[in-house]
């Protein structure tokens, strides 16, 4: 049986921690492997993961080359009997695109031959896609193209000669990933891909035709009159206009992800049909300003499972905001590539300006754990070209970070932290579709929708990490997301389906606390009238748009107002107004709170836009058992029964880490750990990294201890609380 079961890795009887390291064949001398492997052993490592470029693997003229007998550096098969000799179980990352800082991200040279196969913008040009770290763009495949499809068939078929012998419960390998380049390399503009003449004359009109079963039923939604389904043209601007409706447009997008869907589940039937089944994983991508992923969770029943990158190219903000969704949306939050170290096209002039120290490596290990990562892939643990301050140099040298990484093994393998749980029963919540409608160049009447998604939301989780209120990120595109949830922030705008709306609904009813923030619904997605949830509170929503200020029964604060509120229930509070007008209103007629706020709540920092949320929040039953007297140093508590984990970190949250320089600082923090149900009078505290221990009490954590951080800085402290 190969499974994740819990936290861990289950391989046949035998259970792993799930901590791996990436180490690539190809670019690391053959005869520095056995000490590579030595000195990842010795660091307390099991797993080890490598990408297989296709592009190393099968020339121009459709050979393969699996056992180095062209180029040391192609010898896969050597490799993986070396990996199993030194006792490693095995990822592979075979495509048919790894990224992993590769010319064309490992696409072979000879596809250039047939342009055909090739991705196209709406224009007709090929859509490029930049890797960022110094390497030239690249053409994107269409990857559902038939040709295209036979191409990746023999390079499997080729591949799976060579790794099936090696899959479980044969060999070591029992995990790989599907196509890292998923989501059309990344970009996620909405006319970039993919407009492939095949893509458009089959397969856009087939997936129109299973959508809306006849003619009839498109044309109106459309307001066209099409002859036939082949006839009806994808939107080419993403503009909404009496001439192209908003609903063919979304219908796009719903195309787009149905590409990828259909894609991922070609290449996991391509390895079946091979006699390949290990487990599969998908590396989701993100956006940097949405919360919600842009490309979409593979439905795999428990054949693939979703998993996220951290690196230095994102901010601490952005990288918890994508763990914080992985927590709600996966049963087991796993990094795919934790960057050890970082890339770049000139490493003297990046050691120089970013230089990854230890400090700065045990930083990004601690911001992963402390946001709820269960597990995590050492990404280039090993340095090589375009990569910089890897733990261990390409000849297996021992650098900076690789006692870092060490350490936290040592104690990994000694206290199982999978087992501590996160302390939040707080969500934020995304809409995929209001990502789509940021994405529009013009949304007509719902510009507002961009603000809400791609400002206000995110905004208002920089403001719960600044009240110490751990959350997560629950998906309204999954129910079960929601699930162990007492209070939810809720985007809503004036386009929302009716089964969201049903669903909040029955949240409130069922005894969950919610917070709105927009404009009540008044459409489906297709256009249609639906005011479930209008009805369902008796409050209605008047669009306005303007700046000004928002008065509250204490204080007043600047904001962008969304629009007014007119409530006719009676059981209801009015919280906030902005000239004359309400603009906040709680309604108490469920069994859970319902609050509505149609302004701009998120505070950029301002006082007494935070101390409004944390009133809202607090009268609404939440407890603040956590603070610190620097608002943006971060404190979280993973409990356990008796024991837990502690993490403390530093850095200007939305600011890039390349960027970020936050002072160092000397913090009180102030934790209330019987409040968080623990029984006993004496603390005993121990730093994961350096063993620095720290013996106090619950009174005095709740009264405060002192701490010294400086920039990038963080502690990760392992605690047991005793009468």
């Amino acid at each position: 049986m190969i499974a994740v079961t819990g936290h861990k890795f289950t391989i046949g009887k035998e259970e792993y921690l799930p901590y791996s390291v990436e180490m690539q064949y190809f670019r690391v001398n053959k005869r520095y492997w056995s000490i590579c492997f030595e000195r990842i052993r010795r660091a307390g490592f099991k797993v080890i993961s490598t990408a297989v470029p296709w592009s190393i693997h099968e020339d121009n003229h459709r050979e393969f080359d699996f056992s180095g007998f062209t180029d040391p550096a192609k010898d896969l098969i050597v490799f993986i009997e070396l990996a199993r000799e030194f006792g490693f179980k095995i990822i592979l990352r075979p495509g048919p695109m790894v990224m992993a800082e590769i010319e064309h991200a490992g696409l072979p040279m000879f596809l250039s031959k047939y342009p055909e196969v090739f991705s196209v913008d709406s224009e007709g040009a090929l859509t490029q896609t930049d890797l960022q770290n110094g390497q030239p763009e690249f053409a994107y495949p269409s990857n559902m193209h038939p040709r295209m499809q036979n191409f990746v068939k023999h390079y499997f078929n080729g591949l799976t000669e060579i790794v099936k012998n090696y899959i479980y419960p044969r060999g070591p390998l029992f995990l790989v990933e599907l196509d890292a380049g998923v989501y059309f390399g990344g970009d996620p503009c909405p006319w970039k891909a993919d407009y492939n003449p095949y893509v458009v004359n089959t397969l856009y009109p087939q997936f129109l035709e299973k959508r809306y079963g006849n003619l009839k039923t498109l044309n109106a939604a459309y307001s066209e009159n099409a002859a036939d389904f082949p006839a009806v043209q994808p939107p080419r601007d993403f503009i909404v206009s009496k001439e192209q409706p908003l609903t063919k447009l979304l219908d796009w997008f719903r195309f787009k992800e149905h590409l990828i869907k259909e894609y991922s589940a070609h290449l996991i039937e391509q390895y079946k049909s091979f006699s390949c089944e290990p487990l599969f994983y998908q590396t989701l991508s993100f956006h940097k300003t949405y919360q919600a992923p842009i490309s979409p969770i593979i439905d795999s029943d428990g054949e693939v499972f979703p998993t996220i990158n951290v690196g230095w190219d994102c901010s601490s903000a952005g990288t918890l905001q994508k763990i914080r969704y992985l927590r709600a949306n996966s049963e087991f939050p796993w990094g795919s590539s934790v960057s050890a170290g970082n890339n770049t096209a000139d490493a003297a002039t990046s050691k120089k300006h970013f230089h990854i120290s230890g400090n700065a490596t045990k930083y990004l290990l601690t911001l992963a754990l402390a946001g709820g990562i269960k597990g995590f892939n050492q990404y280039k643990f090993v340095e090589s070209d375009h990569w910089y301050d890897s733990p261990l140099a390409a000849d297996g040298a021992i650098q900076e970070s690789y006692e870092v990484v060490r350490k936290f093994m040592t104690f990994a393998q000694q206290i199982d932290i999978g087992t501590y749980e996160p302390n939040a029963a707080t969500g934020i919540a995304c809409y995929k579709l209001h990502n789509w409608m940021s994405m529009l160049e013009d949304p007509a009447g719902f510009g507002y929708i961009q603000t809400l998604n791609e400002f206000t939301m995110p905004e208002l989780g920089r403001d719960l990490d600044r009240i110490k209120q751990d959350f997560v990120i629950p998906d309204l595109d999954n129910p079960l997301s929601f699930d162990n949830l007492k209070h939810v922030i809720v985007p809503v705008s004036e386009i929302m389906d009716a089964d969201k709306q049903e669903f909040l609904l029955e949240k409130a009813k069922g005894g969950v606390n919610l917070v709105l923030i927009g404009l009540m619904p008044k459409y489906d997605a297709d256009m249609n009238p639906c005011q479930i949830l209008a009805s369902a509170i008796h409050c209605k929503t008047q669009v306005h748009g303007k700046i000004g200020n928002v008065a509250t029964n204490n204080d007043q604060f600047p904001s962008y107002v969304f629009g007014s509120i007119n409530c006719t229930e009676k059981k209801s509070k009015k919280l906030a107004t902005y000239a004359g007008k309400t603009v906040g209103v709680k309604v108490n007629r469920f069994k859970g709170t319902v609050v509505l706020l149609s302004f701009d709540c998120s505070s950029q920092g301002n006082y007494a836009k935070i101390n409004f949320l944390k009133n809202t929040l607090a009268d609404l039953g939440l407890t603040f058992r956590i603070s610190t007297s620097h608002p943006n140093v971060r404190a979280f508590v993973h409990k356990g029964e008796k024991s837990g984990m502690f993490y403390l970190l530093n850095s200007s949250p939305s600011q890039p880490f390349r960027r970020a320089k936050a002072a160092g600082t000397k913090v009180v923090v102030q934790i209330d750990l019987k409040a968080l149900g623990y029984r006993g009078s004496k603390v005993n505290m121990v730093d994961v990294f350096t063993d620095e221990e720290i013996l106090t009490t619950t009174d005095e954590l709740r009264e405060g201890l002192y701490f010294a951080l400086g920039n990038l800085d963080s502690r990760a402290y392992h605690f047991t609380v005793k009468s």
